[in-house]
């Protein structure tokens, strides 16, 4: 009535991830460290399917949090910096986090990813992205990932990639490849067997033009 604006949000009391992975003494469990993946993975495909898509430019721990502390449903916050188209104008993210095309103003689908791939490499790793080793602006993984599957840590590498033309160009993407089951090995040719005998007796005799063939 006085003309105020009043913003109402919702409580949430079980913290951020980053927060909830900085009091873990212990690595979660693949398991679960893969549904947390998928998840939100979820969440970027419901922005990113939107018309236009939406572009967090910011994924990182801080911002996922959970509604009590008991659960492992991750909620993405922090939407002040999203952009609706694929340039974001203005240089926003977090060293370590944010893609190497945010620092030139740019952003896609695929900084999203790249964001949400360096939170998972925090969450497997308890060490902030910005700290991991890098070689030539990419991750060094090799000895981090113990405890992952090979074709898990593959998607992470991908996610990650500094190359925006090599990573993942939406959050779908990432999902299908989780999903795809492994090509079976080609089978070895098969040497083609060796003549066999036939023991039957063929007799062949010639009337004429016709020949007659009895077994």
């Amino acid at each position: 009535d006085r003309g105020r604006l009043v913003l109402v949000r919702e409580a949430f009391d079980g913290g951020t991830l980053e927060e909830r992975i900085a009091d873990s003494d212990e690595r979660i469990e693949p398991k679960r460290l893969r549904a947390l993946l998928g998840d939100m993975l979820g969440l970027l495909e419901y922005l990113q399917g939107l018309v236009p898509p939406v572009i967090h430019r910011d994924i990182k721990p801080s911002n996922v949090m959970f509604r009590t502390k008991g659960d492992w449903d991750p909620v993405l916050v922090d939407f002040d910096t999203i952009v609706s188209r694929r340039s974001g104008l203005t240089i926003v993210g977090t060293p370590g986090y944010a893609a190497p095309e945010q620092f030139a103003a740019d952003a896609s689908p695929a900084s999203d990813v790249y964001g949400l791939g360096a939170t998972m490499l925090f969450v497997a790793t308890h060490t902030d992205a910005d700290a991991l080793p890098h070689e030539h602006g990419r991750f060094v993984l090799d000895g981090l990932l113990p405890s992952l599957d090979e074709k898990l840590v593959s998607v992470l590498r991908r996610m990650v990639e500094p190359d925006v033309s090599k990573r993942y160009a939406t959050a779908r993407d990432v999902v299908r490849e989780l999903e795809s089951r492994p090509q079976p090995p080609p089978k070895p040719p098969v040497a083609a067997a060796p003549p066999t005998t036939d023991r039957r007796r063929v007799w062949a005799v010639g009337v004429g033009s016709v020949l007659l063939v009895a077994w």
